[in-house]
This record gives C-alpha cells, sequence and structure tokens, in this order.
C-alpha cells in the first residue's frame, strides 16, 4: 500500500510502473471512483492510468459492508493472532484505525457498527485499499477453491449467513469497535 495525498495522476502512474516492474503485478485495483472525469481534462484517472501509462487497472470491488467484515475478520485473533497483520511501517493504516467512524440515520457519530448504518468516508484511503485487496484475494481463492459457479454461490451464501450470525454476535458483545481494538 502506498499512500500520499494531493499527488499528481503522472506521478502515481510512474510509481505504479516502477512497481509492476519490480514485483511482477499483474492486477492493479482502481477504487470505482476513479471513472468520474476530472472537469479540466475531460478524462479519468482509469482512462489516463490504461490508456497512457498501458497500466492494468481493474475496478476494486466496493461493496463496502462485504469488505468491512472481511477485514475485520482476519484483524480477529484466532489462536494467538490475528490473520491479517499491519507492518510497523503503515502509520496511515494505524491513524484511520483510530478515527474510523460510523453514522446513523440522524447523522450522529458512533465509535461500532453495531448502531450504525455506515461508515464515515473519511480519513479512509489506506481502509478503503485494504478492503480492495481482501475483497479481491478472497474472491480469487473462492474461485479457486469453489470451481463451479453453483458451488460458489452455495458458499457465498454460507458465509453471508456466518457473516450475519457473528455480527449478531458482536452487537450482542458491544460492537465493532470493541472487537477491532481487541484485535490489536
Amino acid at each position: 500500500i502506498w499512500y500520499k495525498a494531493d499527488v499528481r495522476i503522472n506521478v502515481v502512474g510512474e510509481k505504479i510502473l516502477e512497481w509492476i516492474e519490480e514485483h511482477n503485478y499483474y492486477k492493479i485495483l482502481i477504487d470505482p471512483s476513479a471513472h468520474k472525469r476530472e472537469q479540466t481534462s475531460g478524462r479519468s484517472t482509469f482512462d489516463i492510468l490504461r490508456k497512457d501509462f498501458g497500466i492494468p487497472v481493474i475496478n476494486a470491488n466496493n461493496d463496502l459492508l462485504t469488505g468491512i467484515e472481511l477485514v475485520k475478520s482476519l484483524l480477529t485473533i484466532r489462536g494467538d493472532m490475528p490473520q491479517l497483520i499491519f507492518n510497523v511501517g503503515l502509520e496511515n493504516a494505524y491513524n484511520e484505525l483510530e478515527v474510523y467512524r460510523w453514522k446513523d440515520q440522524t447523522g450522529s457519530l458512533h465509535d461500532d457498527h453495531a448502531y450504525k448504518d455506515i461508515p464515515i468516508d473519511k480519513n479512509n484511503h489506506v481502509l478503503d485499499t485494504l478492503r480492495y485487496g481482501v475483497m479481491f484475494l478472497t474472491k480469487t481463492l473462492m474461485k479457486t477453491l469453489f470451481r463451479t459457479e453453483d458451488q460458489l454461490r452455495r458458499k457465498r451464501d454460507e458465509i453471508f449467513r456466518n457473516k450475519l450470525d457473528k455480527l449478531r454476535i458482536y452487537r450482542e458483545n458491544g460492537g465493532y469497535r470493541k472487537m477491532l481494538l481487541a484485535s490489536r
């Protein structure tokens, strides 16, 4: 994860090309909002990266709540550690986890998802990136493990039912933020 605020698209394109060359990346996920066209150039970030730089960008899965649940499940401690561990150098990720908030229909802010509808779309760039990566890797793994569409659909339904059960348990035991903080 590379994060810098207010960086021009040509700098981002060059950085991505460096990564592709150094690490043999073959999939570059991009926020679906990158299709929005800028008023000055009339071009989108997606188009610039793909056409000007030849970068094989694909749309990230932007299913917000499912992605949050998947990341949360990987942060949950199993045995003596979580399945997802942050590198010490990811200071922005730690900062964003600290300020992550939810709002309800009245607009009131809260620390935990148990009583809320959606997270606040602010100070979450690294967490969005993390969510996109986890969603992509989960989908790729699921396709590998469950080859047929029917198997995939059944497994997806089972996972969804399990997530609903876990969400109910989280709500009964103090909510999302309490569980997230306990997982660190």
